[in-house]
């Protein structure tokens, strides 16, 4: 199953190599990495993640994020920016959206997720960068293994790992679990989040907004399944017709990650 990677100055970082498919075959392992951002690493990191086999780093943030925390990599590292939505997102939107009534709004948090799933799967522009993530990926894996990676490396990369797990043949109770991994791989960094909120305000729903979109929830993943099915019908056809994933393609992914 998944191993998470000894990196001290990462965030959710977890090589996805080892699960299961329904065909009888495994992920290959230093081929497929989650993460959150790497605007912290220290040189020794960096090296880690190069000796383990990462060649590629793709990341998921936007322009403005990737502006105030640049990753930190190997030369010898090659970076594509693929920004999944260029909206803003985090904290300071959620307040708005706590405090903005004459009562204060305690499912703020949860409501902006839910929202921000549905555009992860159902907005052109997430589905067009999904498309251009999935080329860069299969591209680039012949070369070496590839981190991708948002933020925090749960919502937007949560979905993209959904994507990419789904289309390689492994199961949805598997994939649901990786994704519910991120809790307990991020603790240190959602508990410093809180210690942050309470900096800003300690009003009990705002406290709770934040804890909602510092963490994941089994109905987040549902919600986007869900509205997957509903809006598209299954999978397949969502991957075919809304992120343009041709047959070529997944045999390619299989052939650069699965062993059987």
């Amino acid at each position: 199953m998944s191993k998470e990677l000894n990196i001290a100055n990462g965030v959710n970082i977890r090589d996805l190599g080892g699960y299961p498919t329904g065909d009888g075959a495994t992920v290959k392992k230093h081929q497929l990495i989650r993460s959150g951002y790497l605007s912290d690493l220290t040189h020794h990191d960096q090296q880690y993640l190069y000796d383990y086999g990462v060649r590629t780093i793709i990341d998921l943030r936007t322009t403005a994020e990737a502006r105030q925390y640049p990753d930190h990599l190997l030369p010898a590292m090659r970076l594509i920016r693929i920004p999944i939505l260029q909206e803003r997102m985090g904290d300071a939107v959620v307040r708005k959206q706590v405090f903005k009534g004459p009562v204060n709004n305690a499912q703020a948090g949860f409501q902006h997720m839910l929202r921000l799933y549905l555009r992860l799967v159902a907005s052109p522009e997430a589905q067009q960068s999904y498309h251009r993530f999935l080329t860069a990926l299969t591209a680039a894996l012949p070369n070496g293994g590839v981190l991708f990676h948002c933020s925090t490396g749960k919502d937007r990369t949560g979905i993209a790992t959904m994507i990419v797990l789904h289309l390689l043949g492994v199961a949805p109770q598997v994939i649901r679990q990786d994704y519910l991994l991120t809790n307990k791989l991020s603790a240190m960094r959602v508990n410093q989040r809180m210690s942050e909120a309470r900096q800003v305000s300690v009003a009990p729903e705002y406290l709770k907004a934040v804890f909602d979109i510092s963490t994941v929830r089994p109905l987040y993943y549902d919600f986007a399944e869900t509205a997957i099915k509903y809006l598209y019908g299954d999978f397949d056809s969502y991957a075919a017709k809304q992120l343009g994933v041709s047959n070529e393609l997944v045999e390619t992914l299989k052939r650069s990650c699965l062993s059987y």
